[in-house]
């Protein structure tokens, strides 16, 4: 007999569907150690400076501030979908408000699957400190 485990994957795959239901981009986020410790920080950091910029605030012109939201969209959704999703995506929509849902889509989305995946790095982190604990309490022994 043999023990068979079922090989997980890190990536996570983000797909764009048509009115036609058929997919019309797709795009991958890879939950790599290194993108987990850091997602969850950065698009909340993404999320606050989406909202933060108000021209009252900032005392930006409307075309300054339309420019700043931009450049936030394209880090954030590049961040999560790779390099170049964002022109991909606007080339078809030239939409800025959809642009902005998309952030809001892709990131409550990839939060889900990654709790659902149980592959934080803080689970993984507990697990491992968990393990090396107790290897060295059994050695000690």
């Amino acid at each position: 007999m043999a023990v068979v485990i079922k090989q997980k994957t890190t990536v996570i795959p983000v797909e764009f569907e048509g009115e036609n239901g058929k997919t019309t981009h797709k795009f991958e986020f890879n939950a790599t150690d290194d993108k987990l410790e850091n997602f969850r920080n950065s698009l909340n950091e993404s999320y606050k400076k989406i909202k933060n910029i108000d021209k009252n605030k900032e005392g930006l012109t409307s075309e300054k501030q339309e420019a700043k939201l931009m450049s936030v969209i394209k880090e954030t959704l590049d961040d999560m979908c790779g390099k170049g999703a964002f022109d991909e995506l606007y080339k078809e929509t030239k939409s800025k408000v959809i642009m902005v849902s998309y952030v809001f889509s892709i990131g409550e989305g990839l939060t889900n699957e990654i709790d659902n995946l149980g592959i934080t790095s803080k689970t993984q982190k507990e697990m491992a400190d968990k393990y090396l604990k107790d290897k060295k309490r059994k050695s000690n022994k």
